[in-house]
């Protein structure tokens, strides 16, 4: 069975491609990880990525919207067609704010979480949902958007939630969060992005934002990259 992961918010800017750029260099070396970027505006991961893969085409970028930018179904939904006959066993798809709104719709209006999965089972493809969740003032806008999702999928589809720990005011703000959706039945929740705000923090913040791989680093930023990797392996595990 094939793992396909979307990695999705309908809110802009709050980590989707840091997120994916984690996954990158946990999965570096190995082939059987496929990335594909579908976030037309930016395509950040796209272009982060090539550093830190083995080869080129484990990243890839893929629209999926049309010129009045909206989602092509036929077009989506041959995406899972194509993936089920690489020999690739993860897949993880970068999805856009426009493309993950775009595909909640498209779960609320046209197709239903329970036959999505359904059909994609059939095709030996197992599908889960990342949803991730920014502070400050993007978290009631992801939030809405996680619990809008999970009405619409019920218990059809996995569903992750990932916090994005840089975007919360401390360790002690991000807990409050964290007790406030496990009240709400969020759960599990994996907070990822675990940089600080000391100077090796944004060192490595800088690496990602030009696309350089994490290497001959300094003793305080492999630390801080190690730490970060270590939620990393907590989502994954």
């Amino acid at each position: 069975m094939k793992q396909v992961n979307l990695i999705l918010q309908s809110k802009g800017g709050v980590g989707k491609s840091l997120l994916t750029w984690f996954l990158a260099n946990h999965y570096s070396d190995n082939s059987n990880v496929l990335f594909m970027d579908v976030d037309e505006s930016t395509r950040t991961s796209s272009s982060r990525l090539a550093s830190i893969l083995s080869s080129s085409d484990r990243s890839l970028f893929y629209p999926i919207l049309n010129e009045q930018k909206k989602l092509e179904r036929e077009y989506f939904l041959s995406l899972f067609e194509r993936i089920s006959n690489l020999e690739t066993e993860v897949i993880f798809l970068d999805f856009g704010a426009p493309e993950s709104e775009e595909f909640r719709k498209l779960l609320e209006y046209e197709i239903s979480a329970e036959d999505l999965s359904i059909e994609l089972s059939a095709m030996g493809i197992s599908l889960a949902l990342y949803i991730v969740i920014a502070g400050r003032d993007a978290f009631e806008s992801c939030s809405r958007f996680l619990f809008s999702m999970r009405s619409i999928i019920a218990a059809h589809l996995e569903v992750k939630v990932l916090l994005n720990e840089g975007t919360f005011g401390g360790r002690e703000d991000l807990n409050l969060v964290i007790e406030r959706l496990s009240k709400m039945g969020v759960s599990p929740i994996y907070p990822f992005g675990n940089l600080g705000e000391s100077q090796s923090g944004r060192d490595i913040i800088e690496l990602i934002s030009i696309g350089k791989k994490p290497e001959n680093l300094s003793l305080a930023m492999k630390l801080t990259f190690r730490k970060a990797m270590n939620q990393i392996e907590a989502l994954l595990n």
